[in-house]
């Protein structure tokens, strides 16, 4: 079954509270930083933590949180351990390894591990390859994805979940505020959150 990292994370919202720096909005246009099913923009799944977050840095400025900062560990099924957590707003990045040798392991777009929430608190804008972003309709969904999309209930996480892809080992996944035709995209993530050729 397909595992929302915005699951997990929501579990480190109080403990990461106390970690973060200043968000300050973007005012930045983002569109060479696409999320991909292999990475963003021009990182990808498996380069280093140094070379990922040095850019992010330069294009987002000072993240928010840092689970490094963190006496709570980091737990994703089936990412490994040790796992470091870095967030600019609802943009999260998951790196795994230790030693000075962490690599990129996937992203998650929509879930705020400070605010506890799916708002956008940088104003990020981020949009896939096809230009689908957060407050996405079904029906642009359809209109980028054609018949590659899926849609379908959750019922384990109450969720009206989508797949593009999903045939693929890396594809992209998320979920809907509600169901559609009234819900909008909450939540952009690769998948799987963890494996995969680039992901080990």
């Amino acid at each position: 079954m397909r595992r929302h990292l915005a699951l997990v994370f929501s579990a480190l919202a109080v403990a990461a509270a106390s970690c973060s720096g200043i968000v300050q909005p973007s005012e930045t246009d983002h569109s060479a930083f696409a999320l991909r099913p292999d990475g963003i923009g021009p990182y990808r799944i498996g380069d280093p933590y140094d070379l990922v977050v040095d850019g992010m840095l330069a294009e987002f400025g000072g993240w928010d949180v840092d689970s490094a900062n963190s006496a709570r560990p980091v737990l994703v099924p089936d990412c490994g351990l040790p796992t470091r957590m870095v967030s600019w707003g609802n943009l999260v990045l998951l790196f795994v390894g230790g030693d000075g040798a962490e690599t990129f392991r996937t992203w998650s777009y929509g879930f705020d591990p400070v605010t506890g929430n799916a708002e956008d608190p940088r104003s990020l804008g981020l949009v896939t390859e096809a230009g689908i972003g957060l407050g996405a309709s079904l029906g642009d969904l359809e209109d980028a994805y054609g018949g590659a999309l899926e849609v379908s209930f959750d019922a384990d996480a109450d969720l009206t979940v989508f797949a593009v892809d999903a045939r693929a080992n890396e594809h992209l996944a998320g979920r809907f505020d509600v169901a559609p035709p009234e819900g909008v995209v909450q939540l952009i993530e690769r998948q799987p959150a963890c494996g995969g050729p680039s992901g080990g």
